[in-house]
């Protein structure tokens, strides 16, 4: 004898997992408002969010939905893509102010913030970090303080980065 109540609960279960897929538009056609756009890798795709400046919702060739490319990138990084992948995705976040510096710890990026004087890194597994604090926070990170520490010191107290300036430049003050 089936027990009624037990397939009532693994039906329930089975339609909520099919709503929790990450498949856009549950796999139907999608619509006209996503395009083709070069600032994602071929083959995927991007959608303007609700008139924000350079806000995106991202959607792979086989239509799994992210909100946006470093939730796409470290999606990508979790379930293991090719490193050609990894890396075409990696590249598309310079689209999101996202920054390579050789001070950093390889494939790690920056943002500046504005407002502040401070920036937001994303490691080399796809990981947010708000502050170079919160970086330091985590005994994973400790081993790259030397990295974060030439990173600091060459931003400026206003943001720049020092390096690009011109010592004893003759049409300013000394000092």
């Amino acid at each position: 004898m089936k027990n009624t109540k037990d397939e009532t609960v693994i039906h329930a279960l089975n339609e909520f997992m099919e709503k929790q897929t990450p498949i856009y538009n549950g796999g139907r056609d999608i619509d006209s408002s996503w395009r083709i756009d070069s600032t994602v890798p071929t083959g995927w795709m991007v959608k303007s969010i609700g008139g924000l400046t350079n806000s995106f919702h991202v959607l792979s060739p086989d239509k799994q939905h992210f909100t946006g490319r470093r939730n796409a990138l470290k999606f990508l990084i979790e379930k293991s893509y090719s490193s050609d992948q990894i890396e075409e995705m990696r590249k598309c976040l310079k689209h999101d102010g996202w920054l390579e510096d050789s001070r950093l710890p390889t494939k790690w990026l920056y943002k500046s913030r504005e407002g502040h004087n401070s920036s937001s890194f994303l490691d080399a597994s796809g990981t947010l970090y708000k502050s170079v604090i919160q970086v330091m926070s985590k005994p994973c990170n400790r081993k790259y303080e030397l990295h974060f520490k030439k990173f600091s010191e060459s931003k400026s107290k206003y943001g720049g980065d020092t390096e690009s300036w011109t010592s004893n430049d003759p049409t300013v003050p000394p000092g």
